[in-house]
Formats: structure tokens, C-alpha cells, sequence
């Protein structure tokens, strides 16, 4: 994972949200402050990703 701030993109594409990389990476990328377009196809586990609080 990128730790510094400028090489971070503004907005990521995660395909694949609702596996266990696909959140793991979720996480990371909006505890970093990204903004997240996320994809898959388990609709209860895209709801809840999208519910969870960003941590830092």
C-alpha cells in the first residue's frame, strides 16, 4: 500500500469489493481518504461495506 499522500489516487475502481481482497483494499483506500467506486456481486455485502465508518 502506498503510505505517501501524493501518490494516492482521489478515486479508485474496486472490482470485486465483496471478496475478502476486494474489502481489504476498500478499507485501506478509504482510511486513506480516497473516494471508492465499488463492484460486485453480493448486493448485502456491498451495503454493508459501504456502511462501515472510515478509520485512518
Amino acid at each position: 500500500m502506498v503510505t505517501n499522500p501524493a501518490y494516492l489516487p482521489k478515486t479508485v475502481l474496486i472490482t470485486g469489493a465483496t471478496g475478502d481482497f476486494g474489502q481489504a483494499f476498500a478499507r485501506k483506500f478509504a482510511a486513506a481518504g480516497c473516494r471508492l467506486i465499488l463492484a460486485g456481486r453480493n448486493p448485502d455485502k456491498l451495503e454493508a461495506l459501504k456502511n462501515q465508518p472510515r478509520r485512518a
